[in-house]
């Protein structure tokens, strides 16, 4: 009975598994999505890419030549000075009917016509009080155009101390000398490296406070406003064994505006007992020159 009943077994699980084995295939199969009758649709093909020529650039565009010139009626301008005189020098075009100056200090030249092309113009400009220099526009007007030139006006002075004269106030020796001797020098710092210049007197004694020239002593210099210029003496009297210095004096110029004539007095007195005395006239003057050129007005 054990061996019938395990060859059934046997046999019931064999044919489990052929009843399995059927069932399955179908069920895998059923399970697919049925095959299709229509063939498959082919992808598109692709076109190939195609390269487009670049564009051409636009031609640019023609520029617009620029207005021809005007020519200027003032072909050049110059204002020169020289202490307080001008100068300008206007080329124009042609004979234009009338010329303008305005010279920045109120005063106004007009020619109605200038000459042809060119011309030269001179203006004399007043010191200010204090003689220092100033500024002024100078403004040109020919057919309408008008050109302007800022200018400094430098006021120059001519300084002249005109020759000057020596007197000793005392003897500087004692009674029993005759005569008194006595060395001047004067240095000026017109230029550098200017000598002095000397001059020797010969005095009797007891003659005192007489002036006398001092041949050559003159002096010429022009000087700026502010600019000084200084004149210097020394005074000695002389003796073989002892020179009796009187001293020395500085006499200081410095332009300030003022025009005419001074008196210098330069008195020596070093020690009180040795006293002289130097006079002279300075002269101031303010600058005009008066140089010429052709064709100015």
């Amino acid at each position: 009975m054990s061996t019938t009943t395990s060859s059934r077994s046997r046999r019931l699980i064999g044919a489990g598994v052929l009843a399995l084995a059927a069932v399955l295939p179908a069920t895998i199969a059923f399970a697919r999505p049925p095959p299709s009758d229509d063939p498959p649709i082919p992808p598109e093909p692709t076109e190939p890419p195609t390269t487009e020529p670049a564009p051409e650039p636009e031609p640019m565009p023609t520029p617009t030549p620029p207005p021809p010139t005007v020519p200027r009626e003032v072909r050049s301008f110059s204002v020169a000075t020289d202490s307080v005189v001008a100068h300008v020098t206007i080329q124009y075009n042609g004979t234009p009917p009338s010329l303008i100056v305005y010279w920045g200090d109120n005063t106004v030249t007009e020619l109605t016509p200038p000459p042809a092309d060119q011309v030269v113009l001179r203006h004399d400009y007043a010191a200010p009080a204090d003689g220092t220099k100033f500024s002024r526009v100078v403004t040109a007007t020919v057919r309408g155009e008008t050109d302007s030139r800022l200018v400094t006006i430098t006021p120059r002075y001519r300084i002249t101390q005109h020759e000057a004269s020596f007197a000793n106030e005392d003897d500087c020796d004692p009674w029993y000398e005759d005569t008194s001797e006595w060395d001047i020098t004067q240095t000026v710092d017109v230029s550098p490296g200017s000598p002095p210049k000397a001059w020797y007197q010969e005095r009797l004694i007891d003659h005192l406070n007489f002036f006398e020239p001092l041949q050559g002593s003159e002096v010429v210099a022009d000087r700026e406003a502010g600019s000084l210029l200084a004149i210097y003496y020394q005074v000695s009297e002389s003796d073989p064994a002892y020179d009796d210095d009187a001293g020395s004096r500085s006499f200081y110029i410095t332009p300030d505006g003022f025009v005419g004539t001074e008196h210098l007095n330069l008195h020596f007195n070093q020690n009180g007992t040795c006293e002289a005395r130097i006079e002279a006239d300075v002269e101031i003057q303010l600058i005009v020159p008066l140089s010429w050129v052709p064709g100015t007005f």
